[in-house]
């Protein structure tokens, strides 16, 4: 690795989230069947934060909670990673190879209701043309492989770059996060490469950074609470769960974004009612953020 650089952590990522980096994100849609095939994800492929994801990463999650399982919480086909916006279900999830590239591709049903009526009319007008995948890392199935590494892996490198679509990506940093096996929560529909943060963040520059943070932390207790209850279904309680990673994610990526500069152990500030008002400003986001 050049110049001493620092290697990102990765022990910390509570939720992430990866667009699909192949030249056919959408194979299909067909209206009369309400139904969209695509892909989800690509291999091989160095993505933004020097990751690259295997092929097989996400079999076993496939196995335990794909559309051919026996699970009751299911990988679920969301829009835009907002785990209450549910356009439709996967009927297919498999690894496979397609145009030459291994992706993860899907086939998903959408339902009948308005949501799925309209996420079908944007995929048809170009609105919705990428897919990405929220998911969360497995510590011990991730590995550093470096160009210069020693004890072999070097080698490792040299066989990992004759699989890479990209690997100028990865000789530019001399390093990538080789990762095995992911734990794979859902697939979206997305506009135009949109992450789960973007969202957020305009709704975040009428806050200060203590109210942005302390109206996340409140979201997870009253989430937290939930689970603890126990009292919904099983599919219910994943779902809640999901968000809840979501919104942790959330405050580990933000604070670049909002400046914050005090000691971690500061006093949070729980926001006032016009503070949550004006932040939210009428967006399909206040139901989920309300205090």
């Amino acid at each position: 690795m050049e110049n001493n650089q620092q290697l990102p952590a990765k022990k910390n990522n509570h939720f992430s989230v990866k667009v699909s980096n192949v030249g056919f994100n959408i194979k299909d849609v067909d209206m009369k069947s309400r139904t969209v095939t695509g892909v989800l994800n690509t291999y091989n492929f160095v993505d933004s934060d020097q990751d690259v994801l295997l092929m097989g990463s996400a079999k076993k999650s496939i196995n335990d909670r794909g559309p051919e399982s026996n699970a009751t919480a299911k990988i679920k086909f969301a829009k835009f990673h907002d785990l209450t916006l549910l356009p439709g279900r996967f009927s297919v999830l498999s690894e496979r190879e397609i145009n030459g590239k291994q992706v993860l591709y899907f086939e998903a049903q959408m339902s009948n209701s308005q949501l799925g009526t309209d996420t079908l009319h944007e995929y048809m007008d170009g609105v919705i043309d990428n897919h990405s995948i929220g998911f969360q890392y497995i510590p011990e199935q991730m590995k550093l492989v470096e160009r210069d590494g020693q004890h072999g892996n070097s080698k490792t490198w040299d066989a990992l770059m004759a699989q890479l679509i990209n690997p100028k990506a990865a000789e530019e940093k001399g390093y990538v996060w080789v990762i095995k096996e992911i734990k794979l929560w859902e697939g979206s529909a997305v506009a135009f490469g949109a992450n789960a943060l973007t969202p957020f963040l305009g709704m975040a520059k009428n806050m200060t950074k203590e109210s942005i943070i302390a109206l996340l932390h409140c979201k997870i207790q009253k989430m937290e609470s939930v689970l603890r209850n126990g009292q919904q279904s099983d599919d219910a309680m994943v779902v809640i769960e999901q968000q809840s990673l979501q919104l942790r994610q959330l405050i580990d990526d933000l604070e670049p974004h909002i400046n914050i500069t005090s000691p971690k152990d500061e006093i949070i500030i729980k926001p006032t009612e016009e503070e949550v008002k004006q932040a939210l400003n009428g967006s399909d986001l206040a139901k989920k953020f309300t205090l």
